[in-house]
């Protein structure tokens, strides 16, 4: 009798709170995608600040160059060298960015489903209560 009555209690109790919990999950899932979507856009735009520095790279070599006038083998070598640690700096640091956008992508993912899992348990929760109170009878039940 006691497990009954708090079985309905819990039943009657839970009518409304279980919509809401997978309201507020459907929400941050919705919150997630505007998350994901932002960080879309800092990833074209890290792309975009990688090709106007390697281009920058690129002019400022060329005009070292055009500027001497004579190039002796180790000018060139020593401003070769230069302009490799250059290109290096830049590709470590897209690299960088390309392995964090992909942590925080893979994070983002792993955060959206567990929220699913978490929506489906409190859906499953709601059906059970359900299948309770219509089982043991609720509020417009008549005994």
């Amino acid at each position: 009798m006691r497990w009954t009555l708090i079985l309905l209690t819990l039943a009657l109790s839970g009518c409304g709170y279980g919509a809401a919990q997978v309201r507020l999950v459907e929400q941050a899932r919705k919150g997630l995608g505007l998350i994901e979507q932002a960080q879309a856009g800092r990833t074209a735009m890290n792309e975009q600040l990688t090709a106007m520095q390697r281009q920058r790279l690129d002019e400022a070599f060329d005009a070292d160059v055009r500027e001497q006038p004579a190039l002796s083998a180790q000018w060139v070598i020593e401003h070769r060298q230069a302009y490799a640690a250059g290109l290096a700096a830049l590709t470590h640091q897209a690299e960088s960015n390309r392995s964090a956008e992909a942590a925080n992508q893979a994070n983002l993912k792993a955060v959206d489903a567990a929220l699913a899992r978490l929506q489906t348990l409190i859906e499953t929760q709601e059906n059970w209560l359900q299948q309770i109170e219509t089982q043991w009878g609720g509020p417009n039940h008549a005994n």
